[in-house]
């Protein structure tokens, strides 16, 4: 492994560089992390209905006993 210097820590340059490599290995498209499928506000609403149903099924399952 190379020598980091007195430093002992990486550049920015070669922090992006690791970073691409890993995405490269792990076939993640750079250009789609940008713009991810959902809208975060809408992701939010979605997670906390589904949550939301989730309960409510348990509690009126729990409530059948």
């Amino acid at each position: 492994m190379l020598a980091f210097g007195d430093t002992k820590s990486l550049t920015q340059e070669m922090i992006t560089n690791v970073e691409a490599y890993v995405l490269y290995l792990n076939g993640v498209d750079r250009a789609q992390l940008g713009h991810p499928g959902l809208q975060p506000q809408l992701f939010f609403w979605l997670v906390v209905i589904v949550f939301g149903l989730v309960l409510g099924f348990f509690w009126v399952w729990k409530g059948r006993k």
